[in-house]
C-alpha cells in the first residue's frame, strides 16, 4: 500500500526507466491507471516535467514514437517501450458476455504498475497481467489508497507478504507511514 503524496507514482516510474534504460525490461512497462483521463494527466503534470528536469540523463533515453510526433499513451525507453494505460474496458465482441479491449491485451511486458487499483476494472487487471505472459520478469506493482476494507489495495495487501514501504527520516530513523500516521 502507497500513498500518492509520498511518491509512489514517480518512484515507480523512475525504477521503471531505469530497468527500461538497462535493459532489464526488454518487453517494456505498463503503467495503468483507473481511465485515460488520468494516464493524459500523469503524462502532462508529472511524465513531461520529469524527462524535461533530466534532459541529459533520463530524456537523452526517452523518445516519441510515432515518426516524433508527441503520444500521450506510447514512450521508447532505449530498446523497450512504455505504455501508459488506463484500465477502462470497453466493449463486448461477438456473442461473449466479457468486455474487452484491445489496449489491454495488444502488447508484451515484463512489469504491469496498477496505479490507484481501488478505481480498476478488476477483470481489466487481469487482462493486463496476461500481457506479462511472455516475460522471464513478470512483475506486477500495486499503489494505491485503500478506500474500502478487504477491497481493491487493501485486499491485494492482506493476499501478499505484507511487506511496507519504509523511508529514511531526517533524524536518521526508518519509518513506516502506513504503521505511524
Amino acid at each position: 500500500k502507497a500513498r500518492q503524496c509520498f511518491g509512489a507514482t514517480i518512484n515507480e516510474v523512475l525504477k521503471d526507466l531505469h530497468g527500461m534504460i538497462m535493459g532489464k525490461y526488454r518487453l517494456g512497462v505498463a503503467h495503468i491507471f483507473p481511465n485515460m483521463d488520468e494516464v493524459g494527466e500523469f503524462s502532462k503534470s508529472i511524465f513531461k516535467p520529469l524527462i524535461a528536469a533530466n534532459k541529459s540523463s533520463i530524456g537523452t533515453y526517452v523518445k516519441n514514437v510515432a515518426g516524433g510526433t508527441d503520444t500521450t499513451t506510447l514512450k521508447r525507453v532505449r530498446n523497450s517501450m512504455l505504455f501508459l494505460r488506463g484500465a477502462k474496458r470497453g466493449q463486448k465482441v461477438g456473442e461473449s458476455s466479457e468486455n474487452t479491449s484491445s489496449k489491454t491485451s495488444a502488447f508484451s511486458a515484463d512489469k504491469c504498475v496498477f496505479d490507484e487499483v481501488d478505481f480498476m476494472d478488476p477483470e481489466a487487471i487481469v487482462k493486463y497481467i496476461e500481457s506479462m505472459n511472455m516475460s522471464p520478469c513478470k512483475h506486477e506493482v500495486y499503489l494505491g489508497n485503500p478506500s474500502h476494507e478487504d477491497f481493491g489495495i487493501d485486499l491485494i495487501f492482506k493476499q501478499s507478504d505484507q511487506r511496507y514501504w519504509f523511508r529514511k527520516c531526517s533524524c536518521g530513523h526508518w519509518t513506516c507511514a502506513e504503521k505511524s500516521f
